[in-house]
């Protein structure tokens, strides 16, 4: 049986290695995307957006394996898996791996942490933009439209010359 157990967390340290190396991955991606924003490359973003989505698949798919491990390791520690958490591993398992589980715990923290400071500051980024081009637009829009005789505005038609000249 303890056997057993050792296997199931050797299972559960490698998923989380490898949810930490897709999270890094994921943070490289945001700070690339910062870049393109700041840039107005909207190319990169778009290339980097779809990374992004196949890094959050890639995400989803290994919490779906830790679900599996959660439900293997639940019977071994006696312990129902909705009531079976990170910190109740690490008190319930030996030194060993309780030592690694609680390495890639804080390791992940912060790495997730990170990963939200960058996305918030991404999404501060395109409302600022998106602000900006309505603004615009809004003024360009009010070019367009003159006051007429007596008072009344007309709509003036397309501009036959760039009003930036």
């Amino acid at each position: 049986m303890k056997g057993d157990v050792q296997v199931v967390l050797a299972r559960m340290v490698s998923l989380m290695e490898e949810e930490i190396a897709a999270f890094q991955r994921l943070l490289d991606v945001l700070l690339e995307q910062r870049r393109t924003l700041v840039e107005g490359d909207r190319d990169g973003f778009l290339q980097s957006t779809r990374r992004k989505a196949r890094i959050l698949e890639e995400a989803q798919g290994l919490e779906r394996k830790q679900k599996d491990v959660v439900q293997d390791l639940s019977g071994h520690l006696n312990a129902l898996p909705e009531d079976l958490n990170l910190p109740r591993v690490i008190a319930a398992v030996e030194e060993e791996y309780a030592q690694r589980l609680s390495e890639l715990r804080g390791t992940l923290s912060e790495l997730l942490k990170k990963v939200r400071r960058t996305n918030e500051t991404n999404r501060f980024l395109i409302e600022h933009a998106l602000r900006f081009v309505d603004q615009n637009v809004r003024i360009l829009a009010g070019l367009r439209r003159q006051e007429g005789y007596g008072g009344e505005e007309t709509d003036r038609g397309p501009f036959l010359v760039d009003i930036e000249a």
